[in-house]
């Protein structure tokens, strides 16, 4: 299957369906690659633009702290969902306070 076939299935999902679909991916030992992946792309983003002659381009600058912006906010994502629980059908109970 090529990435837009991937690409066009995955927008065909409904919220829930992705949700789901992502914990279960998590799940698999191999997901263990993608956080590895992206954890070593955006370190070699923050390397590569750390150095003194990286800081002189202002546009070079701001385009690198926007990748290393969008991998840190994907991360993130991914571990809101490892943290929070499916969510239950029906209404919500609120507790006392």
């Amino acid at each position: 299957m090529t990435y837009p076939e991937l690409l066009a299935q995955g927008r065909a999902l409904s919220d829930k369906a992705l949700d789901e679909g992502m914990r279960s991916l998590m799940r698999d030992d191999r997901c263990a690659c993608l956080a590895g992946w992206l954890d070593r792309n955006r370190e070699a983003f923050v390397q590569k633009y750390s150095t003194p002659t990286a800081c002189e381009n202002g546009n070079r600058l701001a385009h690198a702290a926007g990748a290393i912006h969008a991998m840190s906010l994907l991360e993130a994502q991914l571990m809101h969902l490892l943290k929070v629980p499916p969510a239950t059908s029906g209404p919500r109970k609120e507790e006392d306070e």
